[in-house]
């Protein structure tokens, strides 16, 4: 998946099995509701009308045929909603504008911190079983990933080395 695509901040990211089974989901619910998908077409958009017909002149409902891209404010009201929903925020107090964090920022960075602290430790983990020796390869699989020793490693060592690397929850 490209983010921000075209912008000077462009990235490609990657999305889990059940991400995309919802995103396709969508996709194929804005499809079959009349909307012209393609590659470029936005992920995030506005509500639309059922019918032409419901549409008025101070209305805030697009049509599906004409999809306009959700602006952030929107995104934000959607993740605000839902932090209520699930009771992982608050209303703000009488005259409180902001809170102290970021919502979409502030989940944003949790993951990318824990992304990057399993990164960290299965490099650690990975160094430290290839210094055991020479004969040991990688094997990744869908899953998980394989290392392969042509003889059979300690079991004794492998406990203990799974329990040194072991990350504290």
């Amino acid at each position: 998946m490209v983010i921000y695509a075209g912008e000077p901040d462009e990235y490609f990211c990657f999305i889990t099995p059940e991400a995309y089974s919802a995103l396709s989901e969508w996709m194929e619910y804005r499809k079959n509701s009349g909307e012209d998908i393609s590659g470029e077409s936005f992920l995030i958009r506005d509500i639309w009308s059922s019918t032409e017909f419901d549409t008025f002149k101070n209305s805030t409902l697009g049509l599906v045929k004409y999809p306009n891209k959700l602006k952030s404010s929107g995104i934000k009201s959607l993740i605000e909603r839902a932090m209520r929903s699930q009771g992982l925020a608050r209303p703000l107090p009488e005259g409180i504008k902001r809170r102290a964090w970021k919502s979409g920022h502030g989940y944003r960075k949790f993951f990318k911190t824990q992304a990057e602290q399993v990164v960290r430790l299965y490099n650690e983990l990975k160094e430290n079983i290839f210094t055991i020796g020479q004969d040991i390869s990688l094997k990744p699989k869908k899953v998980y990933i394989a290392f392969v020793r042509k003889t059979n490693f300690s079991s004794r060592f492998f406990i203990l080395l799974i329990l040194e690397w072991s990350p504290v929850v």
